[in-house]
């Protein structure tokens, strides 16, 4: 057997769960044999009108006590025992198990020398019952079954061969298959047993590996997020330095040397500029958000005030490429984090007017929100060329851009969709995508009745 973690023996481990399933199962098995023997020690007084059967008992309780005191004994040394240790263990519960089937099998000496044929195949029933019962509660440890068994079974065999008769040969030859079979089949079982031991030391292995594995991921993953955040706010000074000496350029008079020749440069300044604002702003977002350190401030908010901001932000940009975009008036108001709902409207809409077309006239940009069931859902509906199934499974993961020429491919760096996906889940919402090729897309934001207001 291979173990999965190193620095630990898989078969001492195995032999040490072995031993300590075997010693689990001895309180019940023995406070059997205890009530079996004195039924049998009861029968045999009756029918024998001698305290022999008696005795056999207060021998055979003798070995039984002896057999838990040492049950009891291994079994608090048994998780930490060595190779070496698990051998005397095995060993001792193995001889213990050897004498308690030789005191069942010397009843029929001892308790009743004489031959008694009902009493007789009353004992040899309640031994062979007792085999059977022993086969799974001895099955742990390889050597105490045929220990048990042998040790009741030979006794009873050799009296019928010294009785005789064809009664008694007959029962002792059927004691002979009878302790063969149940070898064998204790021997199948305690194959079994050490398989199940096996997947399920190797199956906690696994878990243990796996945990260890996702803590390590999560930790780098937060260390990560940690150090986005701490670039992303890093940057943003130098870049405030740059919009300020951007807009100290724009006011330079067009007579002074650099005015005339920044003039037509301006433009991608400023879009650069932006981009890369609007680009920090989303990491550092998304930082804050995986790094777990935005908590969000719940009052109530207007949708409409929310639809208006969006209005007044985008307006131009869908302008810009001939889209209509559509945010018609509504009265509901919800309890939420206005600053992370507004975010979620801009990024769903910014991604909606990027990603659709400037080759048709009809191309647009719709916001609705409506009733669904007893929450609301808000649809952020473009009328783009629709976004490939394939594609649809990793829409929501950060830096993921997908080789698709009908889709615009700038200004994009996966951060929107993720944000937004984060955002959602910060505020309880579920968000949802429907889209096909050719058919636009529409981004679904699904906010509980535990919202509304």
């Amino acid at each position: 057997m291979t173990g999965i973690a190193t620095g630990i023996d898989p078969e001492l481990e195995q032999r040490r769960a072995l031993a300590a399933l075997f010693l689990d199962q001895m309180r019940p098995a023995v406070i059997a044999h205890f009530l079996a023997a004195g039924g049998i020690a009861t029968v045999g007084w009756m029918r024998t009108e001698s305290l022999l059967p008696w005795v056999w008992y207060a021998g055979l309780v003798l070995i039984l006590t002896g057999r838990m005191f040492l049950a009891r004994r291994h079994r608090g040394r048994v998780e930490s025992a060595d190779a070496s240790a698990l051998t005397h263990i095995e060993n001792g519960q193995a001889l213990f198990a050897g004498l308690t089937g030789i005191g069942w099998g010397g009843f029929v000496w001892f308790a009743h020398p004489a031959g008694d044929l009902p009493l007789d195949a009353l004992a040899s029933a309640l031994i062979m019952s007792n085999n059977g019962i022993a086969i799974s509660s001895l099955a742990a440890i390889a050597r105490a079954f045929p220990a048990f068994a042998w040790g009741s079974l030979i006794p009873i065999a050799l009296k019928g061969f010294v009785i005789g008769d064809n009664i008694n040969l007959t029962a002792a030859v059927a004691m002979f298959f009878a302790g063969a079979a149940m070898t064998a089949f204790n021997r199948s079982t305690h194959r079994a047993i050490v398989e199940t031991i096996r997947l399920r030391y190797e199956k906690s292995q696994l878990v243990e590996q796996l945990q260890a594995e996702k803590a390590a991921a999560e930790e780098a993953y937060r260390v990560k997020s940690l150090f986005l955040a701490g670039v992303s706010h890093d940057l943003r000074h130098p870049l405030h330095a740059l919009q300020l000496y951007l807009g100290y350029l724009k006011g330079l008079p067009a007579d002074q040397p650099a005015g005339p020749g920044l003039a037509p440069a301006m433009p991608g300044m400023e879009g650069a500029l932006s981009g890369m604002s609007g680009l920090l702003a989303r990491l550092l977002d998304l930082s804050r958000l995986e790094a777990g350190e935005y908590q969000a401030r719940l009052v109530t908010v207007s949708i409409n005030d929310c639809f208006r901001a969006c209005a007044a932000s985008f307006s131009a940009k869908a302008e810009a490429k001939q889209l209509r975009l559509c945010l018609p008036p509504t009265r509901h108001a919800i309890h939420t984090d206005p600053q992370v709902l507004q975010s979620i409207v801009d990024n769903l809409v910014d991604n909606a007017i990027r990603h659709t077309g400037t080759d048709t006239d009809t191309g647009s940009v719709l916001v609705t929100l409506r009733g669904e069931g007893k929450g609301l859902r808000l649809d952020v509906r473009d009328s783009g060329s629709g976004i490939a199934p394939a594609h649809q499974l990793h829409l929501f993961e950060a830096y993921r851009r997908f080789d698709d020429s009908a889709r615009e491919r700038s200004n994009g760096y996966g951060l929107g969709l993720a944000l937004v996906r984060k955002q959602c889940d910060l505020l309880g919402y579920r968000i949802s995508l429907r889209s096909a090729i050719g058919c636009g897309s529409t981004f679904s934001v699904h906010i509980p009745a535990t919202s509304l207001r």
